[in-house]
């Protein structure tokens, strides 16, 4: 008897670093639900502050989170591209001081790694750091990929 297979549903997860800006705007939505009275961030509200005041008694502190979303090809798709893989693993393994710098290394145009740039920033996968007139790309991502369920 042939066995059945059923569809399995592609989720998108990645594992990332998260800066101080956005640990801020994760407390700041938290504070907002609960204060709308939904109870279940209480955990999450606390865990985050917690980080927070530890940060600002001890210094920079690193916080990894993995998150999971439904994966649109049409959307998503991009990440597992040539252009996107390269540059991602150019900033992980070297330093740059600008765009044009890793636009240059990666031999593509800087429109176009700064318009990747930014949908990667938007993805929570970069950061671009603002130093002077340059743009400093740095890595959040430590992993990303797809699971099935």
């Amino acid at each position: 008897m042939p066995i059945k297979m059923t569809p399995m549903s592609p989720v998108l997860y990645i594992v990332r670093i998260l800066m101080e800006k956005q640990l801020k705007e994760r407390i700041r939505v938290y504070e907002e639900l609960l204060s709308d009275g939904i109870e279940e961030v209480h955990g999450s509200l606390e865990r985050y502050s917690n980080v927070m005041k530890l940060a600002s008694e001890e210094g920079e502190i690193e916080v990894v989170e993995e998150v999971e979303v439904a994966f649109d090809p049409k959307v998503h798709g991009r990440l597992f591209t040539e252009n996107i893989v390269r540059l991602l693993n150019a900033i992980a393994t070297n330093s740059f001081n600008s765009i044009s710098e890793l636009a240059r290394y990666l031999g593509r145009n800087v429109a176009n790694v700064y318009r990747d740039l930014k949908w990667l920033e938007q993805l929570g996968l970069v950061y671009l750091e603002r130093s002077g007139k340059n743009v400093i790309p740095r890595i959040l991502v430590l992993e990303y990929g797809l699971r099935f369920y």
